[in-house]
């Protein structure tokens, strides 16, 4: 099940391990840009940068998690010359973190990490999708959802187990 771990750290360590996660997000970016077969559908992604995401709303709660979002999105996009793509990462963030954050709280003894970061993922592409729509006037954009839904499934799952898993070692020490 989702389990909320708050760790409760000094400011100075709070901001250490929130930058750690926003450089090993950018970095995860960067290497799942290199993956070729997910440059063959626009706006397909395999997602292992929303683990940190994952972890940042487990572990300092959903504040963090969007502020951490939205950086990383402006990050990326300002150092890949790609700046658009804050505006669709960043609308994306948005929805992804809001719907984890209510699955999260109002599901929490019945929704897994899985499941809460395949909502997740299905929401980060509503809200890239909106955006697009948006900028070509053209509501039929929202038919490309459906693509995007059976890949954001499988991604979703696979980062929802890693996030649960290094969650778990956190909470052992390890």
């Amino acid at each position: 099940m989702w389990t909320k771990l708050r760790i409760n750290l000094p400011k100075t360590k709070k901001l250490t391990v929130f930058a750690m996660l926003l450089a090993t997000g950018i970095v995860l970016n960067y290497l799942e840009a290199m993956i070729p077969i997910f440059n063959i559908l626009p706006g397909a992604k395999l997602g292992i940068a929303n683990v940190v995401t994952m972890l940042a709303m487990v572990w300092f709660g959903p504040f963090y998690a969007l502020v951490l979002g939205i950086l990383r999105s402006a990050l990326v996009g300002i150092m890949s010359g790609a700046v658009t793509m804050l505006i669709y990462g960043g609308a994306g963030t948005v929805l992804s973190v809001l719907a984890m954050w209510i699955f999260s709280s109002f599901f929490k003894d019945k929704i897994s990490m899985a499941g809460i970061s395949m909502l997740g993922a299905f929401f980060f592409n509503v809200g890239q999708i909106a955006v697009a729509a948006a900028v070509i006037h053209n509501v039929q954009m929202f038919r490309y959802l459906s693509v995007l839904t059976l890949i954001s499934t499988v991604s979703g799952l696979l980062t929802g187990i890693v996030a649960q898993r290094l969650s778990e070692k956190q909470m052992m020490g390890e």
